[in-house]
C-alpha cells in the first residue's frame, strides 16, 4: 500500500482511539449503580485490550510488517470482546432507567394521591366549618333578630331566643 493510504488509515485509527476514551470517561461520570460500575470496569478492561492491539497493528501496519488484512483480523477479535462488554453494559443500564422511571411514576403517583387527598380533606374541612358557622352563630342571630322584629312590633309577651347564652351572641 502507499503511504498516503496508511497515513489516512493511520488517522482514521488513531481518531477511533480518542472517542472511544472520550466516550469512556463521559458515560464513567454518569454511573450510579455499582453493577453499572462493575460492568464498566469491565468495558474500560476490554476496550484498552482492544485500544492496545489497535496500536500494535498500526504499528506493524506503519512499518509495513503488517498487511491490511493482518490488521483487520486483529482488530476484528478486539472489537467483539469489546461490543460484548459493550452489549453488557447498555443492558445493564437500560434496566437501571427502567428502574428510575419506575420509581418516578411511583413516586408521580404517590403525590397525585397526596394533593388529591389533601384537596379533599380541605373540602370537607371547609363544609365543617360552613355547618357550624350557620349552627351556632347564623341560626341564633336570625332567630334573635326574627324576634326582636317581632318585640318591636309590639309582641311583649315574646321570649328572646338565645338570651341566656354568655357568648358574643
Amino acid at each position: 500500500q502507499d503511504p498516503e493510504e496508511r497515513r489516512h488509515a493511520s488517522d482514521h485509527t488513531i481518531a477511533a482511539i480518542n472517542n472511544l476514551r472520550w466516550l469512556k470517561s463521559t458515560y464513567a461520570a454518569l454511573l450510579t449503580l455499582e453493577e453499572e460500575r462493575q460492568l464498566f470496569a469491565a468495558f474500560d478492561q476490554r476496550s484498552e485490550t482492544y485500544i492496545a492491539a489497535q496500536a500494535r497493528a498500526l504499528a506493524g501496519f506503519r512499518a509495513g510488517v503488517t498487511s491490511a488484512s493482518g490488521v483487520h483480523s486483529t482488530l476484528d477479535r478486539s472489537s467483539h470482546d469489546l461490543e460484548i462488554a459493550g452489549d453488557n453494559l447498555l443492558a445493564a443500564s437500560l434496566q437501571s432507567a427502567e428502574d428510575d422511571s419506575e420509581r418516578v411514576d411511583a413516586t408521580v403517583d404517590f403525590l397525585i394521591f397526596t394533593a388529591a387527598s389533601g384537596m379533599v380533606f380541605s373540602l370537607i374541612l371547609g363544609l365543617w366549618s360552613v355547618y357550624l358557622v350557620r349552627k351556632r352563630i347564623l341560626g341564633p342571630l336570625s332567630s334573635m333578630t326574627n324576634a326582636l322584629t317581632e318585640l318591636a312590633a309590639g309582641n311583649t309577651a315574646l321570649e328572646v331566643p338565645f338570651a341566656d347564652r354568655t357568648d358574643e351572641v
